[in-house]
C-alpha cells in the first residue's frame, strides 16, 4: 500500500449509476522528500486506510486521500517545488488537489513501539538533528503549511495533524492554545508560555504575523490516548 521513495497514490470514489469505483491516480503528484521505511509503517498504512474507508460513505465531503505526497496541480516537477517532508497522509474535502479543495488536511504520523510512553513536548517538537538546515518536526510541519497556504484558494481551511500512538505534555497543549494581542515579546501572558512560543516560532521558522494562524491549524488530538489504533 505505502511504497517509500517510488509511487504516491491518491484514491479517489466515483459514484456512477449507484456503483462505487475506486481508482488510484498518480498524475501531477508532487513526489518530494526522501522517506524510508520505519518500524511506524504498519500504522502508517492502517491509518491511512481508515481515511481511505471514509471514502465509501455516501455522505462524505471527503474525495481524494494522498499517501507520502501532496496532489497539486502542478505537472511539472523542479528542484524549487516544495518537498512536503511532514506529510505522511493527506485528505481532500470538495475537491482532489490542493488547488481545488474545499479544505485540506495533512497528517504527519508518528509510531513509536519501543517508547510509548514518552510524551510530545515543545522541546521534542523543537529538535533539530541536522547539521545543516533544520529537520524538527515543527519545522516540517510549519513548512508545508506555508507551501500549502501559498497555493490553496484563498480562505480555504487547512489542518496540520499530528499523529501518535505518545501523548502529549499539558505544556504543549497549552502553549498550542494560547492567544494573545500585539506582539508576542509584549503579550501579557504567563512567561513559561512565552517563551514556549518564542522557542517553537524560532524552530518553526514562520514569522510573527502569520505564527498564530499556524498554531490555530495545529491539531494534536490525535496523539496518545485519543490515538484511534491505539
Amino acid at each position: 500500500m505505502c511504497v517509500p521513495g517510488e509511487t504516491q497514490f491518491v484514491w479517489e470514489i466515483y459514484n456512477s449509476l449507484g456503483e462505487y469505483t475506486l481508482s488510484i491516480v498518480t498524475s501531477s503528484v508532487d513526489y518530494g522528500g526522501a522517506r524510508g521505511s520505519n518500524a511506524g509503517d504498519q500504522f502508517h498504512e492502517l491509518w491511512a486506510l481508515q481515511q481511505i474507508l471514509e471514502l465509501l460513505s455516501p455522505n462524505t465531503e471527503l474525495k481524494a486521500v494522498g499517501v507520502e505526497g501532496v496532489r497539486t496541480e502542478v505537472s511539472v516537477q523542479t528542484a524549487d517545488n516544495p518537498t512536503w517532508d511532514g506529510v505522511d497522509c493527506a485528505l481532500y474535502y470538495g475537491g482532489t488537489s490542493l488547488e481545488t479543495a474545499d479544505r485540506v488536511e495533512f497528517a504527519q504520523l508518528k509510531y513509536s513501539a519501543a517508547n510509548p510512553e514518552k510524551v510530545w513536548s515543545v522541546a521534542r517538537l523543537s529538535e533539530n538533528t541536522a547539521k545543516k538546515g533544520n529537520n524538527s518536526v515543527i519545522r516540517r510541519m510549519a513548512d508545508d503549511y506555508k507551501d500549502a497556504k501559498a497555493r490553496m484558494r484563498q480562505g480555504a481551511p487547512l489542518k496540520i495533524r499530528l499523529v501518535s500512538n505518545q501523548n502529549v505534555s499539558a505544556d504543549l497543549i497549552e502553549t498550542i492554545d494560547t492567544r494573545w494581542s500585539g506582539s508576542l515579546k509584549n503579550a501579557t501572558i504567563d512567561p513559561a508560555i512565552k517563551n514556549n512560543l518564542q522557542n517553537l516560532a524560532k524552530a518553526a521558522g514562520i514569522v510573527e504575523n502569520k505564527f498564530q494562524s499556524f498554531l490555530a491549524a495545529l491539531d494534536i488530538k490525535d496523539c496518545g490516548s485519543h490515538s484511534r489504533l491505539q
